[in-house]
């Protein structure tokens, strides 16, 4: 036995005595030696060392990257999109010669298409994992094509997605008033701004929605649209087509989904993806992807679930 043993148990044996032996002063030699002492607190302090990692299996950890792509289909006739109701001081400009725009719960293109369907990544993962395609894009003031317009008293992206990272132009292109009253859920600000015709404001969300929320105009209540505000970078709304892609998606790792319609919500009970049933719980799914593989699958919905 090495002499800190030694001394560690002579210290521990003595400092018991001195509990449960009479009330007198101890001598010298039995007084608690101060080095055996800090030697006691360090052995119960220390972490287990790096090469001994505690119980529990190492989480994993990308093994490459690849694209997930896809398309929403709906199979059978989709109802109909009657004009919305335009009313108030502003209808002649709003509906010139009295024709509203249709509205826009549930577009279909000429092919069958479904359009603004979201996909976007519901796991939490760490930055490291994100590709560097979206590396300069993070902190990106959205303008041009990517910002958030209004024209002819609608809003011209009906859902519209956007890192919560970023931020974006809200714009103003008719020449009446509109206040884009943004009902932000989850981290992201709530915000209702009145921007005068041919103006613009900036929207910062400054945190993660987790789902779609509303955003409307009180002036012209029949506007509306949805935002989504994605903690990562992996998100993507379905065009005419239906079409969506993700690429650049962390591979060899479990990723979990979330899939939404201003219709359906979470609810795909008639969905198939590539001729299964789709059996998403709450519209979400979990898939793991392999290292340079390019997942595409065809999502087709039954007209009758918007019925």
């Amino acid at each position: 036995m090495s002499d800190l043993p030694r001394r560690v148990t002579a210290t521990i044996v003595s400092t018991l005595l001195a509990v449960v032996g009479c009330a007198r002063a101890l001598p010298d030699d039995a007084r608690a030696d101060p080095d055996a002492v800090r030697a006691i607190r360090a052995s119960l302090d220390a972490k287990p060392a790096a090469s001994e990692p505690e119980s529990g299996s190492v989480a994993a950890t990308p093994t490459g990257f690849a694209d997930f792509t896809g398309m929403f289909r709906v199979d059978g006739d989709p109802p109909a999109m009657p004009p919305v109701r335009v009313e108030g001081g502003d209808a002649a400009y709003c509906a010139p010669g009295g024709k509203a725009p249709p509205a826009e719960t549930v577009v279909v293109g000429p092919g069958g298409g479904l359009a603004h369907v979201l996909v976007a990544l519901d796991s939490k993962i760490p930055a490291e994992w994100e590709h560097e395609r979206y590396a300069a894009a993070r902190d990106a003031l959205l303008t041009g094509d990517q910002a958030f317009d209004q024209k002819g008293c609608r809003f011209l992206t009906h859902v519209f997605a956007m890192r919560a990272t970023q931020s974006v132009e809200v714009r103003n292109s008719d020449s009446v008033s509109h206040n884009t009253n943004i009902a932000a859920k989850g981290k992201a600000r709530i915000t209702n701004d009145v921007i005068p015709g041919g103006s613009k404001s900036i929207y910062a969300p400054g945190g993660p929605s987790g789902i779609p929320f509303d955003v409307g105009c009180n002036i012209h209540p029949w506007m509306r649209a949805y935002m989504f505000v994605a903690e990562s970078p992996y998100f993507s709304v379905t065009n005419l087509e239906g079409q969506f892609e993700l690429r650049g998606l962390p591979a060899g790792v479990e990723l979990t989904f979330r899939v939404w319609h201003e219709t359906l919500g979470g609810k795909w009970d008639s969905a198939t993806v590539n001729g299964a049933a789709a059996g998403w719980s709450r519209g979400k799914f979990a898939i793991t992807l392999q290292p340079g593989q390019s997942e595409n699958w065809e999502i087709v919905v039954d007209a009758a679930a918007f019925r």
